[in-house]
């Protein structure tokens, strides 16, 4: 509203020179709300790709055993089968095999010894002694024959294609069944 008073012809030419300070007045501030605007636009940017970067960064649950004792006196396992393309993996104990889920952050690798409850269904904690952390699984099934054991993971994990192998478990060189 004020740039199209400014840019009005003067009625007298006493007020000319008036018009054309308030003409070089509005275009100061035009170009200074510009920058102002480009300052806010910026910041706006920079704070919603802040928000969007640090909201999608995620802590992983790990907890590092202080109780180590506690932890080797419950069930002793070692893993034989572990798949990063798969959340399920496979730990022998003395009584058999089972197949626990966890998430991928948490997933021990073939050959760790793991320590827990594995003789029930349900999510707990579990003690990985080879990275000597805890973390939490899901036992989904407990005390499997061998052949169980690959149904079930073939169940949870399927696996596609022609050339698809077999799965086979390593075996455990700590558990010595009953």
């Amino acid at each position: 509203m004020a740039g199209i008073l400014f840019l009005t012809k003067p009625k007298s030419k006493h007020c000319c020179s008036g018009t054309v300070l308030l003409l070089s007045i509005a275009k100061h501030f035009s170009i200074s709300n510009q920058i102002v605007m480009k300052k806010i636009f910026t910041l706006a940017a920079t704070f919603l790709l802040a928000v969007v970067l640090l909201s999608s960064c995620k802590k992983d649950r790990v907890i590092v055993a202080d109780n180590e004792g506690y932890w080797l006196n419950q069930e002793e396992g070692q893993v034989v089968y572990s798949d990063p393309s798969c959340n399920y993996w496979v730990v022998e104990t003395y009584n058999g095999y089972n197949v626990v889920h966890t998430y991928s952050g948490s997933q021990p690798y073939e050959g760790d010894l793991v320590y827990g409850n594995f003789s029930n269904q349900g999510t707990r904690q579990l003690y990985n002694f080879s990275g000597k952390f805890v973390f939490t699984g899901t036992v989904t099934d407990y005390w499997l024959t061998y052949n169980q054991a690959l149904n079930a993971l073939d169940y949870y994990c399927p696996i596609y294609g022609k050339n698809a192998q077999s799965r086979v478990f390593k075996e455990a060189t700590k558990i010595q069944k009953k």
